[in-house]
C-alpha cells in the first residue's frame, strides 16, 4: 500500500490525535477490518462496505472544518 493509505492502516494513536476518540464514536481502520475478515466476522459484502464507509466518514468528521460541503 502507498503512503496515502498510511493513516488508515492502524488505529489512531491518542498521542497523535488526543481528542480523536472524543470526536469519533465508531473508530475503524484497515487492520481492524483485516482481523474481522480473518475471524469471518463479515456475513455479507454490505457489512464489509459499511466498515469501509465508516473509515471515510470518520476521516471527514475529524478532518473537516464545519460548513465544508462534499
Amino acid at each position: 500500500m502507498g503512503a496515502a493509505s498510511a493513516p488508515f492502516l492502524t488505529q489512531v494513536k491518542r498521542r497523535d490525535a488526543p481528542d480523536y476518540y472524543e470526536v469519533i464514536e465508531n473508530p475503524m481502520d484497515l487492520s481492524t477490518m483485516a482481523k474481522k475478515l480473518r475471524a469471518l466476522h463479515y456475513n455479507s459484502k454490505d457489512e464489509f462496505w459499511t466498515d469501509v464507509q465508516q473509515i471515510r466518514d470518520n476521516c471527514y468528521t475529524y478532518n473537516t472544518e464545519p460548513g465544508n460541503v462534499y
